[in-house]
């Protein structure tokens, strides 16, 4: 990837499209990844307020649109709320864990329990409108407000309003509408 056209997110949440395109290979098996939690159509997901929303498909097949009606917008104000800005600027951050799966990967930085930076790539060959969304098991503690780029972007997001404790076992994940991939790690001391 050419640095001189990375970007850089300098704002609490940001989501960036990359000019260049990012082929995001499978990622090797990775012992700390956690399994993902269930997304798929039937399963209960619970939004920032705490609500219970049934998915009536699986998350990464519904559109934007879709996930608005359930009540899963970008942006979704609360304590992780977000906002954008960002320059160009190469990246250089040491992660504690990393992981990607299909076109979406995660990095974590922290120690144990306490988690210092929370990050996430999504890759899309066709032009797409999209927005990341930030998963504490089966909870959304965050999304990004939505962006759109052209064919063969990258975008970044990076989690707002951090560092952040968990609790042992706690399972992080991120997943980009319309960009296939949910990665996870497994929060442990």
């Amino acid at each position: 990837m050419n640095t001189t056209r990375h970007l850089r997110v300098l704002a609490t949440v940001a989501v960036v499209a990359l000019g260049a395109a990012l082929t995001v290979a499978a990622a090797s098996p990775n012992p700390s990844a956690a399994a993902a939690p269930s997304l798929t159509s039937g399963s209960t997901i619970y939004l920032p307020s705490g609500k219970a929303v049934v998915l009536p498909k699986d998350f990464d097949k519904l559109t934007v649109a879709e996930l608005a009606k359930l009540g899963v917008v970008p942006n979704m104000n609360n304590a992780g709320g977000a906002s954008v800005i960002a320059q160009p600027t190469p990246v250089v951050q040491p992660q504690s864990a990393t992981g990607c799966n299909k076109q979406v990967c995660i990095m974590v930085t922290g120690s144990g329990l306490h988690i210092t930076k929370w990050q996430s790539t999504g890759a899309s060959s066709p032009p797409v409108c999209t927005f990341a969304t930030f998963w504490r098991n089966t909870t959304i503690l965050a999304t990004t407000p939505e962006i759109c780029g052209p064919e063969h972007t990258t975008y970044l997001a990076t989690k707002a309003n951090m560092p952040m404790d968990f609790l042992n076992g706690t399972i992080l994940c991120n997943s980009w509408v319309s960009i296939a991939g949910k990665p996870c790690e497994t929060v442990h001391s």
